[in-house]
């Protein structure tokens, strides 16, 4: 939660030598958390700007992601 809350206070930059995956999973684990401020003011929108504004994924790992998302 920590790190979520530096990106975006950073606007969703992330620092150097750390890339997206290092993310990707642990948000992935608490997007169904029940706590609010760690899923609809972090998750959430790390993962708008990061795929719908910022295009960080590949389509294969779009693909991936998706089917995470709808197991």
């Amino acid at each position: 939660m920590i790190d979520l809350q530096r990106i975006e206070k950073e606007n969703y930059q992330l620092r150097e030598g750390e890339r997206t995956q290092d993310f990707l999973n642990p948000m992935l684990q608490f997007i169904g958390d029940p706590q609010p401020e760690l899923r609809d003011e972090l998750i959430y929108p790390t993962l708008y700007k990061w795929i719908y504004e910022e295009d960080r994924f590949t389509e294969t790992e779009l693909s991936t992601l998706l089917a995470i998302l709808t197991d």
